[in-house]
């Protein structure tokens, strides 16, 4: 028999916890997950409210855009392209080979008649050339959008004065909205933004589209009761880039545009305003004089040049 000690054996024990046992689970608190993203968005950094500013007043951009050679040349080939040519309807991809039904074309007539009604004032491709120009104007275009009773968009307004439109950060909490997919609906949790428009010192609050909740445009508070007649409108935005507020696309020429212009503006400046000398008069081997007759109060700007011959000669400069 060996004198050598055995190693003590360790015991294990294993313990079965279930989460939906409340004698077993005790004070702990269920793993809860979060509904939705969880990202913290640049925009709360620099706002120390609720309404964020655009990085510069946006007025400039159209101004340049104005004063440029090229800028809306190119501005106008994208409203002729994007949305010049009209707007059609189309099946998707996925029902595009597919055989008619009486509920498809149900939907698809009733898709047919709201693009065909956006606006009564102007035809739909308009409407959305005016947003083009606004988004490569602005960096981001906005339109107001109307429903009726029964919560369907039955008008699209066009918003003419893009800066006096400001937007509010993502705002908690999240609020959950359905979409739809196929043949069937799913819940989302989302936030959403709020806007507003000044002008000549009269705000006017609207909601972002797809928002569920009732606003009152006249405070921009959620209520939960509110004559339809008088509840906030929808804003739908169309930004160029993930910035708040959009970025134009032609950001990197700024500095040409405006560089060209102040040049061009200097030099017609130049020939109406400029230091051309309508009439020179050359004095050699003579000096200026300060005596009678210079600077008197009947010409307080004449002065004198003395030959070489001592001759002293008047000039009225």
């Amino acid at each position: 028999m060996s004198d050598k000690k055995q190693p003590a054996q360790q015991r294990v024990s294993v313990r079965i916890v279930k989460a939906d046992d409340p004698e077993q689970r005790g004070e702990m608190k269920p793993i809860a997950k979060a509904d939705g993203s969880l990202q913290i968005s640049p925009e709360e950094a620099y706002t120390a409210g609720i309404w964020t500013k655009p990085p510069f007043d946006l007025r400039g951009l159209s101004k340049m855009v104005d004063e440029s050679t090229i800028l809306p040349q190119c501005i106008r080939a994208y409203k002729s392209n994007i949305a010049g040519f009209g707007i059609d309807i189309r099946y998707k991809d996925d029902f595009a080979d597919a055989d008619e039904t009486p509920e498809m074309k149900a939907e698809w007539d009733h898709a047919t008649e709201v693009v065909d009604m956006l606006n009564m004032e102007q035809e739909s491709n308009e409407l959305f050339e005016d947003i083009v120009e606004a988004r490569e104007t602005y960096g981001c275009a906005y339109a107001e959008v109307i429903r009726d009773m029964d919560g369907n968009v039955i008008q699209l307004e066009f918003i003419e004065d893009t800066p006096s439109v400001e937007k509010s950060r993502r705002l908690d909490p999240r609020v959950e909205v359905t979409y739809f997919h196929r043949d069937h609906t799913e819940n989302r949790m989302r936030k959403f933004r709020k806007y507003k428009q000044t002008v000549n010192g009269k705000t006017v609050y609207y909601k972002e589209f797809g928002d569920p909740r009732i606003m009152d445009p006249a405070s921009g508070e959620y209520v939960t009761e509110l004559e339809f007649k008088s509840r906030a409108n929808e804003i739908i935005e169309f930004a160029i880039g993930t910035a708040t507020y959009g970025k134009v696309r032609w950001v990197g020429s700024i500095l040409t545009v405006d560089g060209a212009r102040r040049a061009e503006n200097l030099n017609n400046n130049y020939f109406l305003n400029g230091r051309h000398t309508p009439l020179l008069i050359m004095v050699k081997g003579g000096s200026r004089c300060t005596g009678p007759g210079a600077g008197t109060r009947s010409a307080p700007s004449a002065c004198c040049f003395r030959g070489s011959l001592g001759k002293a000669r008047p000039f009225a400069g």
